[in-house]
């Protein structure tokens, strides 16, 4: 399970649409829940190809310097499933401003592959783009792709409102 959402993370980040294949099923579906103004997502997504050009490509035609933490000690595993928080960092393209986000992720999966996901954004914040340099050295300090609460609420304290 966390070798596909760490393929997921890979592709996403890193613009590499080629893996979403290795991770979603055909017909997996996307579910996002999106409790705030300042980013926008498809609430319902059908496809591995339209999941693939939503998170990965669209995404990446607007955001760069993105870094997805996944909250280690967050991890709840029942039956096929699995939930954990998550962390989300990244630049607009435009060079106007830094998202910093935090929500919770959904897995479902089946036959070795993720058969649903579903993005819950609870809070996306809006910082300086002149912070650029000083919050990404603070994201790229952290382990990556997954981390303990306690790194990431002693590590960003003071940028975020959220503690794990």
């Amino acid at each position: 399970m966390k070798n596909l959402i760490e393929m997921y993370i890979k592709a996403k980040d890193c613009n590499k649409p080629v893996l979403m294949k290795k991770v979603f099923n055909n017909n997996a579906v996307l579910q996002m829940i999106v409790k705030s103004d300042n980013i926008s997502f498809p609430s319902n997504v059908q496809g591995e190809e339209n999941i693939t050009n939503t998170l990965v490509k669209d995404f990446s035609n607007k955001f760069e310097n993105v870094y997805t933490i996944c909250i280690e000690d967050s991890i709840k595993i029942e039956n096929n499933t699995l939930t954990c928080h998550w962390l989300v960092t990244m630049s607009d393209k435009a060079n106007t401003e830094i998202k910093m986000g935090y929500g919770e992720y959904i897995w479902t999966f089946k036959e070795d592959k993720v058969s649903s996901l579903v993005i819950q954004i609870d809070e996306m914040n809006i910082l300086e783009i002149s912070r650029l340099d000083e919050i990404m050295e603070e994201v790229n300090s952290l382990s990556y792709p997954w981390c303990k609460k306690e790194e990431v609420n002693l590590k960003l304290e003071g940028l975020i409102k959220h503690k794990f």
